[in-house]
């Protein structure tokens, strides 16, 4: 099964072509990669498939299902009443609130997610993403890297079914990139 399709997917800002009918495929378990120069659509095609950014033309399929359109839940959305997203992204910069901890903006998403167990998954999340020493400061008094662990960790909360990173090791030490990776 294909987790993301897209078919003629294009995308123009004041006439200009971002993105010109892309057609791309990931399967289920596909870790799959863009590569190319600044500016030639790679977190474009990434907004547009989380749903930050709606296509100029063309369609996109997640899970089998028309992004947009589909059932209950809708195609990034868990069926049967979870409430976790089947999409985790985190795209050119995570978006935190700063006077808050990294444990606070965690609890913050698990809380809306409606998961079970939020405190043991927001602890675990920090232990993965090299933060658990750090959990109760600010996030506004946070390294650039820092903020990209914190990036990476809300991404992951829920265990999504589909993860889309951008540009995940901006901002990481040598050390940091490694642990990542």
């Amino acid at each position: 099964m294909n987790v993301v399709e897209t078919r003629g997917l294009t995308k123009s800002y004041r006439g200009k072509r971002a993105v010109d009918r892309l057609d791309l495929h990931v399967a289920q378990g596909d870790i799959y990669g863009f590569v190319g120069k600044n500016g030639a659509g790679k977190s474009t095609v990434m907004k547009m498939v989380c749903g930050l950014a709606t296509p100029t033309e063309g369609e996109i399929e997640l899970f089998g299902e028309r992004a947009g359109a589909g059932s209950h839940a809708g195609p990034g959305r868990r069926s049967g009443g979870e409430g976790a997203p089947r999409i985790g992204a985190l795209i050119e910069s995570p978006g935190l609130y700063g006077s808050m901890s990294a444990t606070d903006n965690l609890m913050m998403k698990a809380l809306a997610l409606g998961l079970a167990d939020p405190k043991d998954k927001v602890r675990d999340l920090l232990d993965l993403t090299g933060l658990g020493s750090v959990g109760s400061k600010a996030t506004k008094n946070f390294s650039m890297g820092m903020k990209q662990r914190l990036g990476l960790a809300l991404a992951l909360l829920g265990s999504p079914d589909l993860l889309l990173l951008d540009e995940p090791l901006n901002g990481l030490d040598p050390e940091g990139a490694r642990e990542i990776r």
